[in-house]
């Protein structure tokens, strides 16, 4: 019994497992602001992503979100992406075609700006997995937040005069476990 005490708490110390899951569970319950979250942990680690409202991929937009107790994981900082719909296998030829542009501005309860960023999708990394791609900048794109504290998460969308190929397009902050 010890034996698996011992166990049990540094799988949960490293962020591994099952501990690490339960832990990230009450982590997104404990989460207020604007998106859906939801939990993306697995065997192997804790991870929570952030989805907020889709918007028209055809016209420029603009938006702030409230976000209050980002949930903490582990040895790891989320990346904030553009997410769409699209075709298996088609992000290489959406990002050698596309003309859209985003920015992304954290800002923190009293108004000062933590960082801001602008990608163009041509110059972003893309990714595809079951449907859904993401555009992001490697360096650029994580962000770092503190438990316990207020941000306005700012983003923008320019779609240029060839916008991706889909009708809706939305911000995501994730952090989900892909090990």
């Amino acid at each position: 019994m010890r034996r698996l005490i011992a166990l049990l708490t540094a799988l949960s110390l490293a962020g591994c497992g099952i501990p690490a899951t339960a832990e990230m569970w009450f982590q997104t319950k404990c989460y207020l602001g604007d998106g859906v979250i939801r939990n993306c942990s697995n065997l192997f680690g804790a991870g929570y992503c952030i989805d907020f409202p889709e918007f028209d991929a055809f016209r420029p937009f603009s938006a702030s979100y409230r976000m209050v107790r980002i949930p903490k994981v582990f040895g790891r900082d989320p990346s904030i992406y553009l997410k769409f719909r699209c075709a298996p296998g088609s992000m290489d030829a959406i990002k050698n075609s596309t003309t859209a542009s985003f920015g992304i501005t954290l800002v923190d309860s009293t108004g000062g700006v933590i960082r801001s960023v602008e990608v163009p999708m041509s110059t972003s990394i893309c990714w595809e997995t079951g449907g859904v791609c993401a555009a992001y900048d490697l360096e650029k794109s994580p962000f770092h937040f503190r438990s316990n504290t207020s941000y306005v998460l700012k983003v923008s969308y320019d779609p240029g005069s060839v916008p991706p190929p889909t009708k809706t397009l939305y911000f995501s902050v994730d952090n989900c476990a892909f090990y």
